[in-house]
């Protein structure tokens, strides 16, 4: 084989995204990276496997933990800073390999370049990929999948050529990819019906003592995980079991549906109604779509095996994020792009029988089936470029996906949280509002209307979200936070200082609480309980900039108490710190200038 197809898939991926370089950092990927000091430096890389709280900031820090893609960050930021181009030419670049890898897997398992040149060109295309490709949160995705597919090829190869340095890099691949998401726990069962499709002749105690090493793996992974991040599943859960079967069996529908035809996309997570009952037409349809699959596969596996690994392979690799384990997403389009590989494969596989069918009645098959092959990849191409400019900014993707899903309480909160940062707190209103009627537990929205009343000095309606929003989730600790700030703008001093301190408990990694308990005790006169939060803030931040806030907040108190030298020796020192930030200069010259004609008055 010639180095040609490789570089074509690889020029062709850079074609479909080079759009998306130019694209910002979108939600969460101020968690992963903006906000996130940790990915700063690359001293002590060990730490973002030891503690969980490194690869994110705030709430995301305690629902993940993926190592290597925080290290994957930090790499980037050493490289470009917070330049989000470097970002997204990462992601172009993994997307770009996992492509190719995708076209090695392939030949592997058919044999046919058709089919699998066909096949990595339609997962590369596939639109369903530019939640991953285009988001660098998607990050965690493209990394897992580059390791997972590693880890299969040389399985692959080990189980047809014996050699035991293949098996041993199998392994260690397939822990980069438990180490980058939790999707790739599935590979041992990938490799399991991969033996039972094509490795018939070797004897089940020979597969059976291969696979011990992956699932010990898994269960290492998996109790270090717990271990760190003190649960399983990211929260309670949706329903009960009998509910999660019916209504995720109507979004696996609807996977199949977006796969065939994805012509409406909705970033980052769908509304998914859930189903209580097996008597909704939705329930029916699905489920009786679902079991004439399942009956089909005993005919498939008989007689082609390719046709049954793919929908096999399909079903399996979607099992993480079906909800067994609760996560707070029903459905995504990110989370199809493992699963998406059976689908690539199968509609390859379809496509060159199809072909072959022809050539035997003497029908030029040639120029047809490369003329249906060409139409599905511009088609899908054409459909993945014009998604990548929704995922240029926060504000075009938001629009888009409330247009796409206008009962989406996500959607409308991340449009209402976009008009926010524009400082347009009257249009961000709207969405918000609706976003609380239509899912009245959302805390996100609650938290974000809350925010945009307190802007609007709507107190007693600000305290109302913010107080619903705790209740949802006592663990919120920016919901708690905001509360306060509500509560001291009303002079409900008390139960302000109340919220300050529960959340400085629970995270004295909260910095904003230290200001705002600080400044709580300023406007009470309490200069020493003041002095006191704000040193606190010192000795638990590592940000440069926290320092200079917290500096310039203790020269503020000591300039309130009259105590010009000392206020004087703080922002001197807040200036030292807050060198590379002209807005934090600014403040600062404007506060000496101050202290300055204030001593000149006195004189």
């Amino acid at each position: 084989m010639t180095i040609k197809p490789f570089l074509f898939i690889a020029l062709f991926c850079a074609a479909l995204y080079m759009n998306s370089v130019g694209g910002e950092f979108i939600w969460d990927d101020q968690s992963f990276v903006t906000d996130n000091v940790n990915i700063r430096s690359m001293e002590d890389p060990l730490r973002f496997f030891l503690d969980n709280k490194t690869g994110a900031t705030r709430e995301m820090a305690k629902d993940v933990y993926r190592p290597l893609t925080a290290l994957s960050y930090a790499i980037d930021f050493f490289l470009w800073g917070l330049n989000s181009f470097g970002y997204h030419l990462t992601n172009i670049i993994l997307h770009s390999a996992n492509s190719i890898l995708v076209f090695l897997l392939l030949f592997l398992l058919c044999g046919e370049f058709f089919t699998a040149f066909f096949g990595s060109l339609l997962f590369a295309s596939h639109p369903i990929q530019t939640e991953v490709v285009c988001w660098v949160s998607g990050r965690s995705s493209a990394l897992f999948l580059f390791f997972y597919l590693l880890s299969f090829v040389f399985y692959i190869k080990f189980s047809k050529e014996g050699r035991r340095g293949f098996f041993i890099l199998s392994l260690i691949f397939f822990a980069f990819s438990l180490f980058s998401k939790e999707m790739s726990v599935t590979l041992p069962l990938i490799l399991i019906l991969y033996d039972l499709h094509f490795q018939l002749k070797e004897k089940l105690k020979t597969k059976a003592l291969r696979y011990i090493p992956y699932f010990a793996l898994v269960l290492f992974y998996v109790s270090l995980r717990v271990i760190l991040v003190k649960k399983i599943g990211q929260f309670e859960g949706w329903g009960s079991p009998y509910t999660i079967f019916l209504t995720m069996s109507n979004v696996v529908v609807d996977y199949i549906r977006v796969l065939l035809f994805p012509l409406k996309l909705c970033a980052v997570g769908y509304p998914v109604p859930i189903i209580n009952s097996i008597k909704e037409p939705q329930a029916i349809i699905s489920l009786l779509l679902l079991l004439t699959i399942a009956a089909s596969l005993p005919f498939l596996y008989r007689r082609f095996k390719i046709a049954s690994f793919s929908i096999i392979f399909f079903f399996i690799t979607l099992l993480p994020v079906l909800n067994i384990i609760p996560i707070k997403a029903l459905k995504a389009d990110r989370f199809l792009y493992l699963p998406s590989i059976g689908f690539c494969l199968l509609s390859s596989y379809i496509i060159a029988a199809i072909g072959r069918k022809f050539d035997r009645l003497s029908v030029k098959k040639i120029s047809l089936i490369s003329a249906v092959a060409v139409f599905f990849i511009t088609a899908y191409s054409i459909r993945t470029i014009l998604r990548t400019e929704d995922w240029k900014s926060e504000i075009a993707i938001s629009k888009e996906t409330v247009r796409v899903s206008p009962q989406s309480a996500w959607a409308l909160t991340a449009l209402g949280a976009n008009f926010i940062e524009r400082d347009n707190y009257t249009e961000a209103v709207k969405p918000l509002e609706k976003a609380v009627a239509i899912s009245g537990g959302y805390e996100m929205a609650r938290n974000a209307l809350g925010m945009c009343y307190l802007k609007l000095n709507k107190y007693e309606a600000a305290v109302a979200q913010f107080k619903v929003a705790v209740e949802i989730n006592p663990h919120a600790m920016s919901s708690r936070n905001m509360l306060g700030v509500a509560y001291v703008n009303l002079k409900r001093y008390e139960e302000a200082e109340k919220q300050f301190n529960i959340v400085l408990k629970e995270d004295p990694k909260f910095l904003s609480a230290y200001l705002n308990l600080g400044r709580l005790y300023q406007i009470r006169g309490d200069y020493k309980k003041a002095l006191k939060q704000y040193f606190k803030m010192l000795q638990n931040t590592e940000e440069i900039p926290s320092e200079a806030v917290a500096y310039i907040r203790i020269g503020d108190v000591y300039f309130e108490m009259d105590s010009r030298d000392k206020a004087k020796s703080a922002y001197l020192k807040a200036q030292k710190t807050a060198k590379g930030s002209a807005m934090l200069e600014k403040i600062i010259q404007d506060k000496l200038k101050k202290l300055l004609n204030g001593a000149e008055e006195e004189s």
